[in-house]
């Protein structure tokens, strides 16, 4: 029952990271916002 369950996780795993993977390849993701990035945002006003 654990090898169903740790299987079906494990799927559900790959299919986000090649989701994950297309979306980095076209430049689709949004990078994360840092400390520094906000205060950058925040100067640039």
């Amino acid at each position: 029952m654990a090898d169903g369950y740790l299987e079906s996780r494990f799927d559900a795993y790959e299919k986000k990271k090649a989701e994950w993977e297309r979306k980095k390849k076209l430049g689709l993701l949004k990078k994360k916002k840092t400390s520094s990035d906000v205060n950058q945002t925040e100067s640039d006003k």
